[in-house]
Formats: structure tokens, C-alpha cells, sequence
């Protein structure tokens, strides 16, 4: 009988040493590829407002790269004097049709601003006719060289112009709803800014979000979610119709105020609206949690069979759009939906039909448009959309540690 000159062993052992010998194996280096810059493009950005908004973007040191494209030459003296600012952020200036193209590519994030045209009109109708040619062209050159990059519209009226670009998109099959996205932070913060002084407290203390559209006519602002104004005695509906008209009703008194033509639109709360949105997107493609906006986008599921497009509040991530939450309304928020909802189907049926060529029948008021599916008990806080609504953090964050796995190619 022969034996082996070895022991042998059971097939479980040899396994295990052979999967030992393969971790403690040394394997070779792989450096990790470097981390892409994220760069910000603003276009219309030689109007006063893109000047603010270009001014505070430069302090914001998450930006690696600001590219301020107009159509005007003299859009290169501001990029000149803004890079004599200490920042990191680098500022490059892009001007004319021809360089369009490269001011949008490879861009994380498109903010179309409004330039100054020589109007004097603040009809929806007619400020659609004054900047749906411009907003048009840029949409076109991003949905064929940059479909990726998240589109901020923040030009009004963003009633007609989201549903417009959005058909554009579709026609190039480059149509994402979560990339296309209506700046309407500036109602929040004029309804922020009306409640604390109803209220006589700090405005950085509330949050009052605000659905519906972003003109003076379809904005409703969920006063039920402010617990501090729940509380009160007084409140009741003539106070919850009064503080709506003056949320409304901020923009044209102010323009009453000023009483000059050259004055079109309050330029400074815009553009601080449109800078902090723009820094809310970048926190959220640095992979950030709770960047929680309000904005005018495409709506999914149960609130896209009452409107297909509306100001909600969204959860903002490296994708974009991450959820879309349609909040809880009151009696008295439901009723006064139902009334601006005519205004709103009628600027979203005007965007698309510039698109397509075809005209829809003018929506009346009416009560065939019931919203009984979103309206529900009156509620003090946000518990229901499953999300933390804090109010805005005044100070900027210091700049976070880079990570290329927030971003996509």
C-alpha cells in the first residue's frame, strides 16, 4: 500500500488557503483619476442682474469655473473687473453666436437670466414675445452639445418658457424632466419676507413655501406651513387672502415705486434669489443632503393629473430633480389654487403651442377643475413630504473635499 508523500487535505482547507494567498497578494497602484471642476455657465449675464448674480457666484468658492456668456462685446470689461476679486473661482468671458458653443459645453449648470430689452410692458403675454427667441436658441444649442447639464431657467415668464424648452428637448430626444428646472425662489423669499413682517419676527426663522406658478396671478403661498403664524388668534381667511394679495402683489409695487422706465424688475432680490438657487444645485451635485427648493417643473404621478407643469417643492441631487413633493393644502390654499389654476394652463399651453404651431382654447374659470386630491386638514409642518424644510443658512459653506463620483460624464 503506498502512501503519498504529502498529507492530503480536505477540499474546504485548500480553498480557504488559496483565497488567503490571493487577498494578501500585492496588487499593483491605480491613482484615482482627478476630480472634475464644476463649471457654471450664465448667459444674459451683462444685464444688472447677471452682474449681481456673476458678483455673488465669485464668492462662492464651490464653483471652480464661471463662464458669464452675452451677446454684447462688453461683457469682457465685467469678466476683467470681476476676476480682481480674491476668490478661487475663475471667470471667463464668452460673447456672440460663435461662442455659444463653447460656453456651454461641458457645463454642470446653465442659468438663462433675462437680459435688458427696451420694454415697459410686464404682461405674460407680451414678455413671453420679448425673450422666448433668446431663451429658444440657447435651449436648442444644449439639448445638441450639453444635453447632461441641468437647464435653470430663471427669465420670465417661467410659466411658458419650462413647457417650451421641455418640447424642445423632445424634439432633439434628449428630454429628461429632472434637468429642466423654473427659478421661482424669489417668491419664496418675498413670502418669507411678508410673513416675518406680519409677524414682527426674523425673517431667517421662516420658511413659506410657495406652489402654483411664478407670476403675480397664479402664486399661492402655504401660509399653513408656517407654525409661528398658525398660532395666532387673528388668523383667519381675511387675514390669509390679505397676506396673499401683498405676496403677490411685491413686484408691481415696487415698479410703482421706482417710477423709471430704465428700472424694468427689482434686480437685486432677483438675482440674490437666482445666486442662492444656483449654490442650492451645486450643494446638491456635490452629493449634499436637504437641498430642498421650491421651483417650477415637470410633475409625476397623482399632481401631474391636475397640471403637468407647477412650482412645488423639490429635493435637489447630482441628477438633478432627485423627488418632486406636492405638499398638503388647506381649505382656504385649495380654493385659491383652484382660482389661479386657469392662468397657469394658459402660459403653459402658450409655451407649447409656440413649439408645435398650433393654438389651444383659452381656459376660463371655471369649477371643472377641482383640486380636491391635494387639499387635506390644515397642517404646521412638513412631516408629509418626508423631508427637512429648514430656512436658508445666511453664511456660505467653506468649499467640501472634491469626490468625481458626484459627478457624471
Amino acid at each position: 500500500m503506498r502512501f503519498s508523500k504529502f498529507p492530503v487535505l480536505p477540499k474546504i482547507i485548500k480553498l480557504t488557503i488559496r483565497n488567503i494567498t490571493r487577498s494578501v497578494a500585492i496588487k499593483p497602484y491605480i491613482a484615482n483619476s482627478p476630480p472634475k471642476p464644476l463649471i457654471v455657465t450664465l448667459t444674459g449675464s451683462h444685464s444688472r442682474t447677471g452682474h449681481h448674480i456673476g458678483l455673488i457666484l465669485k464668492q462662492y468658492p464651490v464653483i471652480d469655473e464661471l463662464r458669464l456668456f452675452d451677446f454684447n462685446e462688453r461683457i469682457r470689461k465685467v469678466v476683467a473687473d470681476l476676476n480682481l476679486i480674491d476668490g478661487s473661482t475663475v471667470v471667463k468671458a464668452y460673447s456672440g453666436v460663435n461662442e455659444l458653443k463653447p460656453a456651454i459645453e461641458n457645463a454642470h449648470i446653465i442659468v438663462v437670466c433675462p437680459e435688458e430689452k427696451k420694454t415697459i410692458t410686464r404682461k405674460e403675454e407680451l414678455l413671453f414675445d420679448v425673450y422666448v427667441e433668446d431663451v429658444r436658441n440657447i435651449a436648442l444649442f444644449t439639448s445638441e452639445f450639453n444635453p447632461k447639464a441641468i437647464f435653470c431657467i430663471a427669465t420670465q415668464p417661467v410659466n411658458s418658457l419650462v413647457p417650451m424648452v421641455s418640447e424642445e428637448y423632445k424634439k432633439s430626444r434628449n428630454y429628461d424632466y429632472r434637468k429642466i428646472i423654473g427659478v421661482t425662489t424669489v417668491d419664496v423669499l418675498r413670502a418669507n419676507t411678508e410673513v416675518a413682517r406680519c409677524l414682527n419676527i426674523d425673517p431667517n426663522i421662516i420658511f413659506c413655501p410657495v406652489i402654483g406658478g411664478s407670476s403675480s396671478k397664479s402664486t399661492v403661498a402655504l401660509l399653513s406651513y408656517v407654525k409661528q403664524l398658525s398660532k395666532l388668534r387673528c388668523y383667519n381667511k381675511a387675514l390669509f387672502h390679505e397676506l396673499q394679495s401683498h405676496i403677490a402683489d411685491i413686484e408691481p409695487s415696487i415698479m410703482m415705486a421706482k417710477n423709471d422706465d430704465n428700472d424694468r424688475t427689482p434686480q437685486t432680490s432677483r438675482a440674490y434669489a437666482i445666486a442662492q438657487f444656483v449654490m442650492q444645485v451645486c450643494r446638491g451635485l456635490k452629493g449634499a443632503c436637504n437641498c430642498v427648493e421650491c421651483a417650477f417643473v415637470k410633475q409625476v404621478g397623482r399632481p401631474s393629473e391636475y397640471l403637468s407643469y407647477m412650482s412645488t417643492v423639490i429635493k435637489l441631487g447630482p441628477r438633478g430633480v432627485e423627488k418632486v413633493y406636492m405638499p398638503r393644502l388647506s381649505l382656504w390654499e385649495g380654493e385659491r389654487l383652484s382660482v389661479v389654476v386657469s392662468n397657469i394652463r394658459n402660459d403653459i399651453e402658450r409655451g407649447i403651442s409656440y413649439v408645435h404651431g398650433y393654438q389651444f382654447p383659452k381656459t376660463e374659470k371655471s369649477s371643472e377643475y377641482s383640486c380636491d386630491i391635494l387639499i387635506a386638514e390644515p397642517v404646521t409642518n412638513m412631516s408629509t413630504l418626508d423631508v427637512e424644510l429648514t430656512p436658508r443658512s445666511r453664511p456660505m459653506p467653506d468649499k467640501p473635499k472634491r469626490n468625481p463620483r458626484y459627478f457624471y460624464s
